[in-house]
């Protein structure tokens, strides 16, 4: 996410995420970030229930899941 560009907007998804990701912190709170692929041209948008939108590039996605998914 430190590399994501945050945006400053509020946008109303047509279609499901491809994934859902639940985070849960050493607080014992939790964030929900959806994860929308082919968003734009070369582009994954991230829709945190907590910190807004997130736009990232395919090659950051693909290193995002394997991190999750392995």
């Amino acid at each position: 996410m430190n590399k994501a560009n945050h945006l400053n907007a509020e946008y109303k998804i047509a279609t499901e995420p491809g994934y859902k990701i639940q985070l849960t912190y050493k607080d014992k709170s939790t964030e929900v970030i959806d994860v929308i692929e082919e968003f734009g041209k070369n582009k994954t948008l991230l829709s945190s229930n907590k910190n807004g939108y997130y736009e990232v590039n395919d090659k950051q996605t693909q290193k995002i899941l394997e991190l999750l998914l392995n």
